[in-house]
C-alpha cells in the first residue's frame, strides 16, 4: 500500500475510535443515513471505515456493506464490534482506496464519514458528473 502514514497514526487510537461519542453518535449516523438514501438491494462501500460505525448504521438499510480502511488496528475493533452486535451484512478489508480490490459495478453507494478531507475530495470526484455511474453509484460524503 502505498499510504501507510495514517495507519501508524490512526491505529494507536483504534480503541478510542470504538467508544468515540462522536464516532457512534445515533443521530449524526442517523443523519447520514438519510443523506445517502440507502435502499434494501444496494451494496454500500464505507470507505476509511475505521472502526465501522457507519457501515452498520448503513448495513440495516441496504442489502451488504464492504468496509475498508488502510490501519488494521482500527478494522480489529471493527470486527469486535461487529461480533458484539451481531451485524452479518457487513464484511471489512484492509484496503487503500486508490487501490481498491473490487470490480467496476461493485457498488450502488460509497460512503465516507469522518475521513481526511482529501479523501472526501476524491470521493467527491468520482460523485460530480458520474454520480450514477455505474461503477459507483451514489456518493455520499461528510
Amino acid at each position: 500500500m502505498k499510504h501507510v502514514k495514517p495507519a501508524h497514526v490512526f491505529g494507536p487510537r483504534a480503541g478510542f475510535y470504538a467508544s468515540s461519542p462522536a464516532h457512534k453518535d445515533p443521530g449524526v449516523l442517523a443523519d447520514v443515513v438519510r443523506f445517502c438514501e440507502p435502499q434494501p438491494d444496494w451494496r454500500a462501500l464505507d470507505v476509511a471505515t475505521g472502526t465501522g460505525h457507519t457501515a452498520f448504521a448503513l448495513a440495516a438499510h441496504v442489502a451488504s456493506v464492504a468496509g475498508v480502511d488502510i490501519t488494521s488496528e482500527m478494522l480489529c475493533e471493527a470486527k469486535q464490534l461487529q461480533k458484539e452486535a451481531g451485524v452479518d451484512n457487513v464484511r471489512f478489508l484492509l484496503a487503500d482506496v486508490h487501490e481498491l480490490p473490487f470490480e467496476d459495478a461493485s457498488f450502488d453507494l460509497a460512503a465516507a464519514r469522518r475521513a481526511p478531507p482529501s479523501l472526501r475530495q476524491y470521493l467527491g470526484g468520482l460523485g460530480g458528473d458520474t454520480l450514477r455511474a455505474p461503477a459507483w453509484g451514489k456518493v455520499g460524503c461528510g
